[in-house]
């Protein structure tokens, strides 16, 4: 099945969540990261106000994050804080500030043949 079906009300919503959940970590583990990036924000579009989603969420961000969408990560991230368990948010946090370490690194590492070369004049 190509296309993400609405819920037809024929089962619970707990199983059609459940089937999009499997559906996404499928694609996810797969490295189909647009297609569980679709499947993903399609359960969160239908399920999140009535059901906790917060691993869903972070997935969401993290498919961002390895496509180097950094802000589209961060505003899927932000939507974690406050909620009952910060584990998610906290994970997010840490993931962007690792981030930032390594660009800040990278740009230093790029500087010091420079710097060497000052320094020897």
């Amino acid at each position: 099945i190509d296309e993400i079906q609405d819920d037809s009300g024929k089962v619970p919503s707990s199983v059609h969540i459940l089937a999009l959940q499997k559906r996404g970590d499928l694609e996810f583990e797969k490295n189909q990261g647009d297609q569980a990036l679709t499947t993903y924000n399609r359960l969160l579009s239908l399920y999140e106000a009535k059901t906790p989603m917060a691993s869903v969420r972070y997935k969401v961000g993290q498919l961002y994050f390895k496509k180097g969408e950094i802000q589209k990560a961060t505003d899927a991230w932000k939507d974690l804080k406050g909620q009952q368990n910060d584990f998610w948010y906290n994970l997010a946090q840490e993931q962007l500030k690792n981030s930032e370490w390594q660009g800040d690194y990278k740009k230093y590492i790029q500087r010091i043949p420079a710097m060497s070369e000052k320094e020897t004049k």
